[in-house]
């Protein structure tokens, strides 16, 4: 097999490769979206919703059996939330999928006054079998809003003391719409939990993943990231105050 014209399609079970893997990228071609400083920032609503449907699949088909997404990936990634405050205040987490990171992260001794939760498929996570927030509290913390949009919709309003952000953007129709958002909707001094996976040595025209359409590069993150005061970041795990 050439691996050169193997490209994976999002899930594992739906790998295609040699004449139907150029076939995939030839009508998707998302090398179209591409910038040389910056990856994959933006796509079309076509192509983001393509990659909605395959979220929604994801969770509500393949993986209707798990209540976790790579929650103790991302606790080791962060150092096991060390460097975070006892009490997070209000807080709202950005593509919670159906069972948030708040759930982990106020899983022992951090506590918060209430959680908001944005998710564009939070109306039909709530029928996976172990949607975290089908109750009026997540581990204590109230359940104050449920935003069934997108990430670009996010209210400005300087409201919450903590945002949660945590592999979220490679989903999302415009990624630099979404930073500008989650910047001001944290008040002054807010703090952010923030992760996203870098692409600077992606070849775009050998891969297509339906999933996950957005590929940004290190440089495009860290300009976000500047806009904070630095309290932890390790290998693409942030964490940091609002400046």
């Amino acid at each position: 097999m050439d691996l050169s014209k193997e490209l994976w399609i999002g899930d594992v079970t739906d790998v295609r490769t040699q004449e139907k893997a150029i076939e995939s990228l030839a009508v998707t071609n998302d090398a179209k979206y591409w910038d040389d400083e910056d990856g994959i920032t933006k796509v079309d609503e076509e192509r983001w919703k393509t990659a909605q449907k395959f979220e929604f699949n994801c969770w509500m088909t393949h993986a209707r059996h798990t209540a976790d997404d790579r929650s103790s990936e991302h606790k080791n990634g962060f150092n096991n939330y060390s460097d975070l405050p006892n009490d997070l205040g209000d807080v709202i987490e950005i593509g919670c999928g159906p069972f948030t990171q708040f759930k982990f992260i106020t899983a022992d001794t951090i506590t918060a006054k209430s959680i908001s939760l944005l998710d564009p498929l939070l109306n039909s996570y709530t029928s996976h079998p172990h949607c975290s927030y089908n109750d009026n509290q997540i581990n204590g913390s109230k359940i104050k809003n449920k935003y069934a949009t997108k990430s670009e919709e996010l209210a400005a309003n300087c409201e919450y003391d903590t945002l949660i952000c945590i592999n979220v953007l490679e989903h999302v129709l415009n990624a630099q719409s979404v930073f500008d958002n989650m910047y001001n909707a944290l008040k002054p001094n807010g703090l952010i939990i923030f992760h996203e996976r870098s692409w600077d040595h992606i070849d775009i025209n050998k891969l297509y993943d339906a999933g996950h359409p957005i590929r940004l590069k290190l440089t495009f993150i860290e300009r976000f990231i500047s806009r904070f005061s630095k309290i932890y970041y390790n290998n693409e795990y942030f964490i940091g105050k609002k400046i």
